[in-house]
């Protein structure tokens, strides 16, 4: 078996700030929205992924 990519799942209180870090600050692409989930991928490597998740306090 091969493994072809690992995603780690982050836990974040403030989505608002995540999508803006990941987005904007690191120019992450967003490949998956919903909304209490989301998913960015590098723009040179599409398959280096990370999700965060909206963590209820």
């Amino acid at each position: 078996m091969t493994i072809r990519r690992d995603v780690p799942n982050l836990m974040s209180l403030n989505m608002d700030a995540s999508r803006t870090f990941y987005g904007e600050f690191l120019g992450f692409n967003l490949a998956m929205d919903l909304g209490w989930m989301v998913t960015y991928a590098s723009p040179s490597n599409p398959t280096a992924q990370i999700s965060i998740r909206l963590a209820r306090p």
